[in-house]
């Protein structure tokens, strides 16, 4: 009688290998989510040091004002970006950093590195250590001043809404509205981002191409705002002269991208008293 007991209670060796395999899987995906929380904690540490010794918030601009009696004309005041960046600090970091990418009221606060291909900064932070998260970064093609006439810039787009996750909210009119400009700042020159389009397009698209001729620009640029998911309004495409394509993954369909093309329009440059 107790024999035949000891058999019931036995477990088959099968069942032993399934509880086994599944308290592993478990394990193994605390373990993942934990790493993918620290990375993430990381990446927000290095981000707001490097924010902290190189980065200063502009206060608003005003329009001068003259006494009523007075017969001096008031002048618009000349337009600045509203952050300063000293890119001596950056660069003593690291040399790949080549600007700094800022919209108001978002996450987008970043350095904008340049590798020696597009696969340098995809799984790493500008210090260098690995992460999932990766950089903003310029396509290595590209000439490190954003003076091509299509500059590609690259982020992941991260559930958290790190990086360029916030990319995707331009699918809707409102979010566009209430952020319709963002700023690139190199060491030498300082650009208002005119944002044109947004669109969903594969990773093969020929909005990737950084184009040749100022007539080509002109096509793709007539494609994209007929295909944007949101309207800027009336906009002089001929006197477009130079844009940034801000692209980010997707999930509509398989290597689906998210892109936001805006027109690189040079601004006034903050001076240097402005500097931390």
């Amino acid at each position: 009688m107790s024999h035949a007991s000891d058999q019931h209670s036995k477990m088959p060796l099968s069942r032993i290998l399934i509880l086994v395999l599944a308290c592993s899987l478990f394990l193994f995906s605390g373990y993942q989510i934990v790493s993918y929380f620290r990375e993430n904690q990381t990446g927000d540490q290095l981000q707001q040091e490097l924010i902290d010794q190189a980065v200063v918030t502009q206060p608003p601009q005003t329009s001068p004002t003259a006494p009523a009696d007075s017969t001096v004309p008031t002048t618009e005041p000349v337009e600045r970006p509203p952050i300063s960046v000293d890119f001596s600090v950056l660069q003593a970091q690291n040399p790949d950093i080549v600007g700094w990418i800022y919209c108001e009221g978002t996450v987008i606060n970043y350095p904008v590195l340049q590798g020696a291909d597009n696969q340098q900064y995809l799984r790493r932070l500008y210090d260098g250590t690995k992460s999932t998260l990766g950089s903003i970064f310029l396509d290595f093609r590209n000439l490190a001043d954003f003076s091509d006439l299509n500059s590609l810039v690259y982020g992941h787009n991260i559930r958290s809404g790190q990086m360029f996750a916030c990319l995707a909210s331009y699918r809707e009119q409102e979010y566009y509205e209430e952020h319709p400009v963002m700023w690139l700042l190199t060491p030498d020159i300082a650009y208002r981002i005119d944002l044109l389009a947004g669109l969903v397009v594969p990773s093969d698209s020929e909005v990737y191409e950084i184009y040749s001729y100022p007539e080509d620009l002109l096509e793709g640029l007539e494609y994209v705002v007929s295909k944007s998911t949101f309207d800027a309004g009336q906009i002089d495409l001929e006197a477009v002269e130079r844009i940034v394509t801000l692209s980010t993954c997707s999930y509509d369909y398989n290597d689906a991208r998210y892109v936001v093309i805006g027109s690189l329009n040079e601004v006034a440059y903050p001076e240097p008293s402005q500097q931390p």
